[in-house]
């Protein structure tokens, strides 16, 4: 039995299906100038999809508004007039265009950019209202963010250099907030997310009519080009910004009775140590820096076995403290630090790094624990503020620290979680320093600090 739902879902499909073209149309950022034969041919063409955009975008919008089916015999003439256009660029280039015969191609790739477009703003719409008014507004706003970014693309090809959506994005953010401004809208806060997908559709399309991805030089559509089309060395085969991966560990590969498995592996530690119990401020005592981690016993780190989820398997690692650190019955804070370090050099200035891992409590006590209280003589009764972190850390050559993203892993779950923590872009002041990732503990009294860890990972983007 078909339902009222069901024929609304239907009457929307096709106006779904349309207005991805609307939003889902812009080359990606960071073009240079196409490579001849053809940089007049592809400018042309990135120019007629822009003016598409924008008018299909009006014939969506002006549905929603109404709550009807996209006119047909308008989208048809946008179509017609399209595909007239393409044919005359392609016999005008003579052979000359980086493509051919890809029309169709096209507009099938905007199609295939619509349905998340129209997800983003809500779907489709119900009934009449200032919700429907809100949405129409977005559709056509989305539409003329495509366009104008088209247009910069189109300039950029043509002139042989990098475009400018400076405007357009400015544009687009004033214009979403204005319609928000005025509510009810069905959606607020959405106008990353619409970008987001639009920017995955620019990639694909500028991809469509270059055909040059692995030539070396980043045409239309390219976030980079490393002269191959072989993905997982932080261009992809798309010619598109990937993950670098550095460093990937789930510990399965390491024997846990080696007590040399977690050096052998990279990791260092070390500690820093400061008058008085951890969040109390005291001074800085002392240092000892750095050393190959030890796997097993009391101090710092070691790979642990039954800790883990069916995503975690067999082995994990463990994080604690110094306890080898007399100082820990002075009643004074070791910040005991586990972690991997390189060098940064002159490749690394603009990427921006990010260490993701997977979580669980072990046997932490920090203030919220009813154990928590010290049964040390002289510390009876003393509140225990025992804390942990992952972090990175980017040190400069005279290791002074630039930055230093950190998560706080005191009062996790003791169950498995996922996090992850980036640093800003690399600066050029930072080549020659290090780049550190990895988590520390700050405790004192003997108090249990233990963090599990699994599945680790260290990767950058340009």
């Amino acid at each position: 039995m078909t339902t009222k739902g069901d024929r609304m879902n239907t009457k929307f499909f096709s106006f779904a299906v349309g207005l991805a073209v609307a939003a889902g149309l812009a080359l990606q950022p960071s073009i240079a100038s196409a490579v001849d034969p053809g940089p007049k041919c592809e400018s042309g063409k990135i120019k007629e999809v822009a003016k598409k955009a924008k008018k299909d975008a009006n014939v969506y919008a002006k549905s929603i508004k109404k709550n009807e089916a996209p006119d047909a015999a308008k989208l048809a003439k946008n179509s017609t007039k399209f595909n007239e256009k393409w044919t005359k660029l392609e016999t005008k280039g003579a052979g000359a265009c980086p493509t051919n015969g890809d029309a169709a191609s096209v507009e099938a790739s905007i199609d295939a950019c619509i349905l998340d477009v129209i997800s983003d703003l809500g779907g489709a719409p119900q009934g009449d209202g200032d919700e429907v008014k809100c949405q129409s507004k977005k559709a056509k706003e989305a539409g003329k963010y495509a366009q104008c970014r088209l247009k910069a693309d189109s300039k950029g090809v043509k002139k042989g250099e990098a475009p400018d959506y400076t405007k357009c994005d400015a544009k687009l953010s004033d214009k979403w907030a204005k319609i928000e401004s005025k509510p009810p809208c069905g959606t607020t806060g959405d106008v990353a997310t619409v970008k987001a997908d639009i920017d995955a559709c620019q990639a694909a399309i500028g991809t469509a009519l270059t055909g040059n991805c692995g030539n070396g030089v980043i045409d239309a559509g390219e976030q980079c080009d490393d002269g191959n089309t072989t993905g997982g060395d932080g261009c992809s085969a798309t010619c598109q910004n990937e993950a670098l991966v550095e460093y990937s560990e789930d510990f399965e590969g390491l024997t846990m009775a080696d007590p040399q498995a977690l050096e052998f592996n990279g990791w260092l530690v070390g500690a820093n140590v400061f008058a008085g119990l951890p969040g109390t401020g005291g001074a800085f005592l002392y240092n000892y820096f750095a050393f190959p981690a030890p796997n097993g016993g009391a101090a710092f780190s070691a790979i642990v076995a039954g800790e883990g989820g069916a995503s975690q398997g067999a082995q994990q690692m463990s994080i604690y403290s110094d306890y080898n650190n007399a100082d820990h019955g002075n009643g004074n804070t070791i910040e005991a630090n586990v972690f991997q370090e390189r060098a940064i050099v002159a490749g690394d200035v603009g990427r921006t790094f990010t260490f993701q891992f997977d979580h669980k409590l072990g046997n932490m006590n920090d203030a919220g624990d009813a154990e928590c209280p010290s049964t040390l003589p002289g510390y009876v009764g003393t509140p225990c503020n025992n804390n942990a972190l992952a972090f990175i850390k980017v040190f400069d050559s005279g290791f002074a620290l630039l930055d230093f993203p950190t998560a706080d892993m005191t009062s996790i779950s003791g169950t498995w979680g996922t996090t992850s923590v980036s640093t800003g872009p690399i600066a050029a002041g930072a080549v020659g320093g290090v780049i550190q990732f990895g988590a520390l503990s700050n405790a004192s009294l003997y108090q249990p600090s233990g963090i599990f860890y699994d599945n680790m990972s260290f990767s950058s983007l340009p």
